[in-house]
């Protein structure tokens, strides 16, 4: 795990990354904080501007699965990721999430056991032949999306 950076609680990313030689954020670097409390459950933003963050709130009451998977996953894809985790929340994070993987083949206890996707008529015609559902980047990719 050696991309991983750990700061304090209070970090907020700039535009000069204190972690890095070069001293920018490219979109190898993601910003991981964990917040006791806020008006929200999750928070994904950032991007072109500045580095792309992910918040977890305690509101989440699988906060601790949630911030294991991430560290894992990303590093398993070579990000950077700057941990702005309290040392006692990520060791109760840890102790939980001891024994498993982003990678489980099982449901958790708070994951539902049936998924509904719903659709347009045009967009299930598009899906049935393509054979598979894309994500929201692929179909922008695709210029299938304009927004």
């Amino acid at each position: 795990m050696a991309n991983i950076y750990y700061t304090n609680v209070f970090f907020e990313p700039s535009t000069l990354n204190p972690f890095s030689e070069n001293r920018w954020y490219d979109r190898n670097w993601i910003v991981l904080k964990l917040l006791d409390d806020a008006d929200y459950f999750l928070f994904t933003g950032g991007g072109q501007e500045s580095v792309f963050q992910v918040i977890v709130t305690k509101k989440c009451s699988d906060w601790k699965y949630r911030i294991m998977d991430f560290i894992e996953y990303e590093t398993s894809h070579n990000k950077y990721i700057i941990v702005s985790v309290s040392r006692g929340d990520l060791d109760t994070a840890k102790k939980e999430y001891s024994g498993h993987s982003y990678m489980d083949r099982f449901l958790r206890p708070y994951e539902w056991k049936v998924l509904v996707h719903s659709t347009t008529w045009d967009c299930w015609q598009s899906i049935k032949k393509d054979g598979c559902l894309k994500s929201l980047n692929t179909l922008k990719l695709e210029d299938f999306i304009k927004e």
